[in-house]
């Protein structure tokens, strides 16, 4: 390291930027036999102890002797929101069947698809679920007539 201290010195000693340059480069070159993560490690403690002007010198030496960071990968693109492939929300719904008694339908605002909201009798909780398109058909000619539906289908 004592040739490192040695171009420190000339270094803080010379006024001339090319001067200047070609030590910076000269201590550069030293990692190649003492190590860059040594070098940087010493350029960085010797550094604290230098005048301002020679410090911003041995920083660039330092930027010059660390290694790139790693970039950073792309983030993923968030996939498209296709609401055919997943349940419906809230929004996405509208009633168009209301029974007192319990019996809720809704019709999808996006595609054919139908939910169904009843009362379970053995909890007296609502129980939500979709139900298939030839089911809705099937659903809709047994209640063909009745005075609940809030929409004609």
């Amino acid at each position: 390291m004592e040739a490192v201290d040695t171009l420190i010195a000339r270094l803080r000693s010379t006024d001339d930027d090319d001067e200047r340059d070609d030590i910076k480069a000269e201590i550069v070159a030293l990692s190649e036999s003492i190590g860059r993560s040594p070098l940087r490690e010493y350029v960085e403690s010797a550094l604290k102890q230098e005048l301002l002007e020679v410090q911003w010198e041995l920083e660039e030496v330092v930027e010059a002797l660390t290694p790139p960071k790693q970039s950073e990968p792309e983030p993923e693109p968030e996939p498209v929101d296709d609401p055919t492939t997943r349940a419906l929300r809230p929004s996405e719904i509208e009633p168009i069947y209301n029974d007192p008694r319990g019996l809720r339908i809704y019709k999808s605002k996006v595609d054919d698809r139908w939910v169904v909201s009843q009362v379970d009798p053995r909890v007296g909780q609502p129980v939500t679920y979709e139900i298939p398109g030839e089911e809705a058909e099937r659903i809709k000619q047994q209640l063909a007539g009745s005075p609940y539906w809030l929409k004609e289908v």
